[in-house]
């Protein structure tokens, strides 16, 4: 109500600080030495208050806690994040004919971030706002999240005649994520060779010919970037009887070691017609090994992951990136190019498990199972609506607890053949990664004009639509989206939305198909239309550019969710979760860029 918007109390402090210094030497002209530190500090507090208690137009909520009439709430988050790094590099040609690259080194990296936070209700009314006041529901709540990472490494370049490059990798590191049972440190060594054709003799004189790379490269890296949480003890706030409590919050691994990754990539670089024509080609084959996965546990734990070193996964694929000046004179020059990559990943162990489910909130599961993609959606096939009772009757299926499906149900597959849908009947509905993506762009240049546009492009991915599950289940009195007006109503309609049932007996709003959609697009990222001179200015600017650009203006999808591009986290196992994040806007930018 209006009354809320006028009087709501919402005000955040942030401060920001972000530094960087470093220092170089050369004790010779083939010697450098540098140091590196960096700091970055961010401190937020946000104060929220929700009137009530003075406003007889704003309705007093109930819940599980009691009784709000208004509401206060107070956090502080802080994030510290620190960097180091020393470094010596050396360069030097011997004889004209070979040349070194040798880098050495050490880094560290350490992340920390606080969040602190009380909340409460029920001052004694709307004009008493802080948390102090409140006499119900009072609890605090917050986390630490840590993460430090130091790493040793060295690197050799060598090159002989311009004819072969050959290359030798080591890195040592350590991470605060590992369990506290194992080593700290893991080494991680790579070699690389590279066959320089432009310079073999019979490949000199060639004029259309600029470069012909091949590339062989084989190493070993680990993946030490993931929660110092699942190797330690950590415990979590629960409000109890207007008490605020803290609770263990998982059973810790204290055997964790990083994820190995053994890698072969095969390369090459080709550029002919004077830098006309580029073309880059990529194979790579990644064997994964000591992958982390979630445990199923017995009950007696509770419900709280585990999380083991048990998997093994292959993932394959190939990139190929093409850039090409389709016109060059003088004055004119029209350049396009493009990319496109596919992926593969294949599950090859997972410990002694055939599959392990994941399970989230809505009936969501994913799963990963041997011989399959990881992070597959598990769920019901669901395959139109009953038309008419005579189809529910034929079909004779019920649900898991045993209820009859009727006229106006969703017509979920019975994969079984046991005339009952359940767990049983779970089916893969694919995943959030795409069969292939890439994008592609184009320039047009004359004189100081240039137009410009780039596009991206992904095809086959997945995406859970929450929001449709949502806003289509139509078993409460929440706001429905205008789908719901398709809805089945009487005996003999063709639709593919089922009934409004009340509180769904049956599930058709059960995790399935029907709220699985391919999230394919193609978008326009950005075109730029701009200006540039090289000429002094009024005697003042050197130089100058002035620019138009356009950002998502245009997007091609079949998507029924507010925009096919989303991530709403950064994990693995979350990724194809349309949970409402917020698009990403379409943006008009005029600016000027000038030298003096």
């Amino acid at each position: 109500p209006l009354a809320i918007i006028n009087t709501l109390d919402s005000r955040n402090r942030q401060y920001d600080l972000n530094m960087k210094a470093g220092i170089a030497y050369n004790p010779f002209r083939e010697l450098t030495l540098t140091g590196t530190v960096g700091l970055y500090y961010n401190y937020d507090n946000e104060h929220l208050f929700i009137p009530g208690a003075s406003e007889a137009t704003i309705v007093p909520l109930s819940d599980k806690y009691g009784v709000r009439n208004n509401a206060v709430s107070d956090g502080v988050a802080v994030t510290t994040n620190f960097f180091a790094n020393l470094n010596a590099s050396y360069k030097k040609t011997f004889n004209y004919v070979h040349q070194l690259n040798a880098i050495a080194g050490w880094q560290l990296m350490t992340t920390k971030n606080e969040y602190d936070a009380g909340e409460g209700r029920n001052t004694g009314n709307d004009f008493y706002q802080t948390l102090g006041s409140t006499t119900d529901g009072r609890r605090f709540l917050g986390y630490i999240n840590s993460w430090n990472w130091t790493n040793f490494y060295g690197h050799a370049n060598y090159t002989y005649n311009n004819m072969v490059q050959a290359s030798v990798n080591i890195a040592v590191d350590a991470a605060s994520s590992t369990g506290t049972d194992v080593a700290r440190f893991y080494t991680y060594p790579s070699v690389g060779v590279t066959l320089l054709g432009k310079g073999w003799k019979p490949l000199l004189d060639v004029t259309w010919l600029n470069k012909l790379n091949v590339r062989v490269e084989y190493g070993l890296t680990g993946n030490s970037r993931f929660s110092s949480q699942m190797g330690g003890y950590y415990y979590s706030t629960v409000p109890y009887m207007q008490l605020s409590t803290i609770v263990r919050s998982n059973i810790p691994n204290v055997s964790l070691k990083p994820e190995k990754n053994a890698s072969l990539n095969l390369g090459l670089d080709l550029s002919v017609l004077n830098n006309r024509l580029n073309l880059t080609f990529d194979y790579y084959n990644n064997q994964i090994s000591d992958m982390i996965s979630a445990m199923p546990l017995s009950s007696v734990y509770g419900s709280v992951p585990y999380y083991a070193n048990v998997g093994k996964l292959e993932n394959t694929g190939i990139e190929l990136a093409v850039q090409a000046s389709l016109v060059r004179t003088r004055d004119f020059e029209w350049i396009v190019g493009g990319n496109i990559s596919r992926s593969r990943d294949k599950i090859k162990s997972l410990g002694g498990e055939e599959q392990i489910v994941l399970s989230y909130d809505n009936g969501v599961q994913m799963v990963n199972r041997v011989g399959e993609a990881p992070y597959q959606f598990y769920g019901y096939q669901a395959n139109g609506v009953y038309s008419t009772q005579a189809e529910a009757d034929a079909a004779n299926l019920s649900n898991r607890t045993g209820r009859r499906y009727n006229a106006g149900d969703v017509r979920f597959v019975d994969q079984n053949g046991d005339n009952r849908i359940d767990d049983k009947d779970r089916v893969l509905l694919g995943s959030a990664a795409p069969s292939y993506f890439g994008g592609f762009y184009t320039q047009l240049k004359y004189k100081g004009f240039a137009l410009s546009a780039e596009f991206s492009y992904s095809k086959d991915n997945i995406a859970y639509n929450a929001v449709r599950q949502q806003l289509e289940a139509m078993s409460t009195t929440n706001n429905q989206s205008i789908a719901a007006v398709n809805r089945w109503t009487v005996e003999g309609q063709k639709t593919d939305m089922p009934k409004a049932t009340w509180k769904d007996p049956v599930g058709n709003s059960y995790f399935s198909s029907r709220w699985m959609e391919d999230a394919s697009y193609l978008r326009m990222k950005n075109v730029t239309l701009s200006y540039t001179f090289s000429k002094t200015l009024w005697n003042f600017f050197r130089s100058g550019t002035i620019y138009v650009t356009g950002e998502n203006l245009l997007t091609f999808t079949d998507y029924l969710g507010m925009d096919p591009e989303f991530s709403y986290s950064y994990a693995e196992n979350m990724q194809g979760f349309d949970n409402a994040k917020l698009m990403q806007p379409k943006t008009v930018k005029m600016g000027v860029n000038l030298k003096f």
